[in-house]
């Protein structure tokens, strides 16, 4: 019985603590190191998303506006950045579809409005127009 009581009281020793301590040590940097893997992949794939739903949403709209426009103002063969057509409407004549400080802009007649058509949560760095004339059918335009 007394050799119970002295195990008892005697406790953990120096060497014990520190061979749990590094252990536990090694456990917890290996959680945050995969932690941190993978917040990186969950913040780029949402990253992805994102920029793959604002170019899918561009892209429409530039569709859209292409095919209703009447005329396609702008010489063959040359790649503006800005994109110039007339719409059926001619109180909006010209339209704008024009790249400025990383954001996609439609203006609708001279003077109109900057109307945004990408979010502030991209940033685009580079548009071009190609006009690809298609006589006497309706134009073609690559972006």
């Amino acid at each position: 019985m007394r050799g119970i009581m002295n195990n008892m009281k005697r406790g953990f020793t120096l060497i014990e603590m520190l061979i749990a301590i590094s252990i536990f040590t090694v456990i917890a940097v290996a959680f945050i190191g995969i932690l941190s893997v993978v917040t990186q992949v969950q913040v780029q794939s949402s990253s992805a998303a994102v920029v793959n739903q604002e170019s899918q949403f561009l892209l429409q709209k530039l569709q859209y506006y292409i095919r209703t426009a009447s005329i396609i103002d702008m010489p063959t063969s040359t790649s503006p950045s800005t994109l110039t057509f007339d719409v059926a409407s001619s109180s909006l004549d010209p339209s704008f579809i024009t790249l400025a400080s990383g954001t996609v802009y439609l203006q609708q007649s001279n003077g109109g409005a900057l109307q945004p058509l990408t979010s502030n949560k991209v940033f685009v760095s580079n548009l071009s127009f190609t006009r690809n004339a298609n006589p006497p059918g309706h134009d073609a335009v690559s972006v």
